[in-house]
């Protein structure tokens, strides 16, 4: 007990080593690194907004975007928002604007320097959300900025973010600093969610332990790929902010289905049918959507942000199922008790984002969306990290029961002093070999002089007589043949297929080397006697009658032997 309270100290202590350590670090870069010279560009905007199919425009001057908040926008309508350039700007100035759905163009005073959206628009692709990073002229001083907005999606935003300008040379490295947390977190569950999917891939569904592992790394995939694109790092990969869209939801999408389907051992071994049933129909209805949301985006029918809302709540729909199912395995059978940790702080960190991006989306109080950091890819690397140690946790536990039943198995099917089959293995060989209904032969051998060894030299050198006899049968009977002990001093050999098989040869070569193993011994020299039978012998054979005639023939032989002996009648052994 005291060892085992020191082994968990000890890695309670490593982990905390380890954690700390990496916590100091991450604080130690948060400290140090640059910072450069921003403008945020918030205040001293002029707002146009012009509905779809209508005439009349919507002006606002003097707009501070930290406190702007538009609702109701819908495909088609326009913003054009232009502001005064500062005097001073920082040296090779870059401008970074988010685009929420929209077709963008960008000017200085009438020079236009930049667009996106178009293409996507045109073929009827989803145009995408995220951050761009735009070169400006060195002389864009003191000039109009002037942003012009095409709606290209229902409910696109509903706040703008204040445009950014800063170094362009160090622009996107200090992006990436600010968000070296977020990056790490979501680079890891990618990085291991692929190893793992792609090591599990060929094996998925071979065992309990390859299919739930397979769901982790599913999981962590999504998860991390949808973390990585909300957090607008696909910098790092591609610029293209359709694509990021695509498989920012299409992984937040399809996270639910391995969620689920990590439980399906435990509901499956309950065997109630109203709960797999319940189980089953949530599983279907998660494909189900999410072909559904594929093929409508797609089909340009309805784009991925448009479901989000319902999706959403499909979403924390699931997870509170799959905490009640580990709440149940955890109180009613001490199961994933690891995982209610990790679940609270999912649905913690879930419901906190759902609670500020509605405030966000529909406050008029509001600040910009620029203010709302999605924290559920913190949630889910917690219930992450708890699934990977519940799923260590229960594989230990399984791999110990099937060594608990592999040894009990063992012990009744294997005899402990010979390793030959028990007589509970033979009883089933002999159903097997009915079943199959093939000619086969039983031969049945009793030693005949053990009590004579037990009584002049002692137990000890019985079992020896037992074992060297044993291994004469495995010697000689090798080609198939499935060999038990009976009890005592019984063994029989069975012959699953006896077409031209020749049980005198075998006999006589046991014989043989029955003899050379006597020659080699004092004390523990080995007599036996052998009756044998084919099943084609009798009019109406089963295993259990052909065995029955075949110890009644060794018993024959057993009485000539003590007849030749001088000892009258068998003795009994």
């Amino acid at each position: 007990m005291v060892k085992k309270w020191r082994s968990a100290a000890l890695h309670v202590i490593l982990f905390l080593f380890v954690a700390v350590s990496f916590i100091a670090v991450y604080i130690r870069a948060g400290i140090v690194r640059t910072r450069y010279d921003k403008v945020e560009l918030s205040k001293g905007w002029t707002v146009k907004l012009t509905r779809a199919g209508e005439q009349n425009i919507e002006i606002l001057e003097d707009v501070d975007l930290d406190e702007y908040h538009v609702k109701g926008l819908v495909r088609g309508d326009w913003f054009v928002l232009s502001t005064t350039l500062p005097e001073e700007l920082p040296e090779r100035p870059s401008l970074r604007i988010r685009s929420a759905y929209s077709v963008m163009d960008v000017y200085v005073d009438t020079q236009r320097i930049f667009s996106c959206g178009y293409d996507e628009y045109d073929k009827g692709y989803l145009t995408g959300s995220g951050n761009r990073f735009i070169a400006l002229p060195d002389d864009s001083a003191g000039k109009t900025l002037k942003i012009t907005v095409f709606i290209a999606e229902e409910n696109a935003f509903s706040t703008i973010n204040p445009p950014v300008i800063s170094d362009g040379t160090h622009e996107i490295v200090d992006y990436l600093t600010e968000r070296q947390l977020p990056l790490a977190v979501a680079l890891s569950l990618i990085t291991a969610g692929f190893a793992i999917t792609v090591v599990t891939f060929c094996m998925y569904f071979k065992s309990f332990s390859i299919e739930r592992l397979f769901c982790i790394g599913v999981f962590s995939l999504c998860i991390g790929s949808w973390s990585l694109c909300s957090y607008d790092l696909n910098l790092l990969f591609t610029e293209r902010l359709y694509l990021k869209s695509y498989l920012e939801y299409m992984s937040l999408y399809l996270s639910p289905l391995p969620l689920i389907l990590y439980f399906r051992e435990d509901v499956e071994r309950r065997e109630r049918k109203w709960e797999i049933r319940i189980y089953f129909a949530v599983v279907l209805c998660l494909i189900q959507l999410f072909v559904v949301a594929v093929l409508l985006n797609f089909m340009n029918i309805a784009h991925f942000p448009v479901l989000f809302g319902p999706y959403l709540a499909i979403i924390l729909a699931v997870v509170c199922y799959a905490a009640f199912l580990i709440v149940r395995d955890a109180v009613g059978e001490k199961k994933h008790r690891l995982l209610i940790w990790g679940v609270v702080a999912l649905l913690a960190f879930s419901l906190r984002d759902i609670i500020v991006y509605a405030f966000v989306r529909f406050s008029k109080i509001a600040g910009t969306q620029g203010e709302y950091r999605t924290y559920t890819a913190a949630g889910a690397f917690v219930f992450i990290m708890a699934m990977f140690a519940d799923f260590i946790n229960e594989y230990r536990r399984t791999v110990s029961v099937e060594a608990e039943n592999r040894l009990l198995v063992k012990l009744a099917y294997n005899d402990v002093l010979t390793g030959l089959n028990t007589r509970r293995r033979i009883e089933e060989i002999f159903k097997e070999i009915d079943e199959e209904g093939k000619n086969f032969a039983i031969m049945q051998f009793d030693l005949n002089n053990l009590k004579q060894v037990n009584d002049n030299f002692g137990h000890e050198k019985g079992d020896e007589l037992i074992v060297n006899f044993s291994d004469c049968l495995k010697k000689v009977y090798c080609n198939g043949e499935s060999i038990g002990r009976m009890g005592g001093d019984e063994f029989v050999v069975i012959v699953p297929d006896s077409a031209n098989y020749k049980v005198d040869a075998t006999v006589a070569a046991l014989e043989i080397l029955v003899s050379k193993v006597n020659d080699m011994t004092e004390t523990t020299k080995i007599s036996y006697s052998c009756g044998f039978c084919y099943s084609d012998e009798l009019e109406h054979p089963t295993a259990a009658r052909v065995y029955v005639e075949a110890d009644r023939r060794m018993y024959l032989e057993k009485e000539k032997y003590y007849k030749e002996k001088g000892y009258g009648r068998r003795r009994s052994d």
